[in-house]
């Protein structure tokens, strides 16, 4: 038996369904209850999320550029 958890349900499956509950958005967990698998579908992300994620990016990148630049310059 293995299980998986979604919000606060968690369920004990047989091992062949794993799979499909990871594709509807279950996580598989261990015995201490830390994911050992990520789901691989069935989650959504809020707009606001979404939208501080692309922020980060935006800024990580800049910094990443910004690095690449100066290590060239002193070469």
């Amino acid at each position: 038996m293995v299980t998986v958890k979604r919000g606060n349900i968690e369920l004990n499956i047989d091992e062949t369904e794993v799979n499909r509950f990871l594709a509807n958005g279950y996580d598989q967990i261990g015995d201490t209850g830390k994911i050992v698998k990520e789901a691989t579908g069935g989650k959504t992300v809020s707009i606001e999320e979404y939208k501080m994620l692309l922020a980060e990016n935006a800024e990580l990148k800049k910094r990443l550029a910004d690095k690449s630049g100066k290590k060239k310059q002193s070469d």
